[in-house]
C-alpha cells in the first residue's frame, strides 16, 4: 500500500481514509467522464478539494479544444502558487499582453529613462554655463559703468 504523507495534511492520505477507492497495478485507478457536465469534481469544505501526487506529473489538465484551457486556477489571494521553477513551453501573457512585448517596452522605458538622465544632465551642464555667463556679463557692465576699477 502506497502511503502519501504530507506534513500539512492532519493525517497520511490512505485508501482507508476515503469513502471511495479506485485502485489499479497497470491501469487508471480512478475514471470520470461525463458527455455534458464535469467528469470528476472534488470539493472540502476545510482543507484540498483535489491533490494529485506523481513521480513524474502531480496534476495534469489539457484542453482538447482549440479554444480550451488547460488548467483554469481562480482564488480569493491568488489563482495559483507554485513552489519552485516554473517552465513555460509557449508565450506568457499577462493582463492581455505576452511576455515578450512587455519586455520589449521595458527595454524601451530604460531607454527612455536614460536619455532623460542624460538630458537632466546636460540642462544642469548648461544652467551652471548660463549662471558663468550670467557673472561674466554683470562683472563686464560693472566695468564698463566704472571705468576707473
Amino acid at each position: 500500500m502506497n502511503t502519501v504523507f504530507d506534513p500539512t495534511k492532519p493525517f497520511p492520505v490512505l485508501p482507508s481514509t476515503a469513502e471511495v477507492v479506485g485502485k489499479s497495478e497497470l491501469k487508471n485507478g480512478v475514471f470520470g467522464s461525463s458527455r455534458a457536465q464535469t467528469g470528476v469534481i472534488g470539493q472540502s469544505e476545510t482543507f484540498i478539494g483535489v491533490s494529485g501526487v506523481g513521480k513524474l506529473i502531480g496534476v495534469s489538465g489539457e484542453s482538447g479544444g482549440a479554444e480550451g484551457i488547460g488548467i483554469h486556477g481562480k482564488g480569493g489571494r491568488v489563482a495559483g502558487l507554485f513552489e519552485g521553477n516554473v517552465e513555460i513551453m509557449g508565450s506568457l501573457t499577462v493582463r492581455g499582453v505576452d511576455l515578450d512585448t512587455l519586455l520589449q517596452r521595458l527595454a524601451q522605458l530604460e531607454e527612455q529613462d536614460s536619455n532623460l538622465q542624460q538630458l537632466v544632465q546636460s540642462v544642469e551642464i548648461l544652467k551652471q554655463n548660463v549662471d558663468r555667463l550670467t557673472k561674466d556679463v554683470f562683472a563686464l557692465m560693472t566695468v564698463a559703468h566704472n571705468p576707473t576699477q
